[in-house]
This record gives structure tokens, sequence and C-alpha cells, in this order.
């Protein structure tokens, strides 16, 4: 699992006293006000329960961060697949999947007063293992890099 290569990782670069891996779902996972310098979330925001809990967690995210902290979010949108061999459109195993212009909206709204430092959507394709086939995947990647100022 990825914790256990955490720790281990960080006790062998002497920095276990600097990292608290938790494993939890993200909807769950409870974000202290003014508790992070930074917030990092790569292709996991799209997997909470739903659009109110996505939104409510970005605000949470916003209060998380202390004065000049960032916040980095790499979120799939407008998410689709196909069986690869058949063709058959298959449902994307996401549970928040927005349209792309509805996403980065998102963002300049919740972090209206902030320093955007990067915002790009980059479509992307790839080939995901399911059940019983392969999927082809497609998304619009989109990148928000955000500083409180």
């Amino acid at each position: 699992m990825a914790i256990d290569k955490l720790n281990y990782y960080s006790d062998e670069y002497g920095v276990s006293d600097c990292i608290n891996g938790i494993v939890t779902s993200i909807d769950d996972f409870e974000i202290e006000k003014n508790g992070y310098d930074i917030i990092l979330s790569v292709s996991s925001l799209e997997h909470i329960n739903s659009e109110d809990a996505f939104i409510n967690k970005l605000y949470e995210i916003r209060n998380g961060i202390k004065e000049n902290g960032v916040v980095c979010l790499i979120v799939n949108s407008e998410i689709s697949e196909t069986d690869k061999q058949s063709g058959k459109p298959l449902e994307p195993q996401f549970e928040v999947n927005l349209k792309t212009d509805k996403l980065v909206s998102l963002f300049q709204d919740v972090f209206i007063d902030w320093q955007f430092l990067k915002t790009t959507v980059v479509n992307q394709r790839y080939d995901i293992p399911r059940n019983d086939c392969v999927a082809d995947l497609t998304t619009n990647v989109v990148t928000c890099v955000v500083r409180k100022a």
C-alpha cells in the first residue's frame, strides 16, 4: 500500500516526525482550519460522494490553508469510458464528473481572492482495466495552483 511506502521512506530519510499518514475516505477527512502550508490533491476529489460534497470540500481546502500557503488541485472532468474491444460506452467510475468549464469556474469562485499561479486543461486518454474489459478513458485534466495572499 502507498501508506506503507510513505512510512518506510519517511523513516529511511529521517523525516518520520514530520509525516502523519492517514488512511480514510476523502469525504470523512476533516481539514483543520488554517492547518496547512500546502494541500495537494491529484485525481482524488472526483471520487467524493456528490457534487455538493465536492464543493464543500473545496471550501474546506480553502479554509485549511495558512497565509501564503499553496493549493494544487488536479481534477479530471468530462470523463468518458468506452470498452476498447466492443466500442460500447461504459459508465465512468467517478462519483463527480463535471463539465470542464464548470470545474474551472468553481475553482475561480472558491479561490476568487487568491493568486492563481497556474490553470491548465489538458485532454488525456488512458487504457484502464475494468472488471472484465479494458476501457478507453478520455478526460480533460484540470490543474489549478493557487496561493493564499
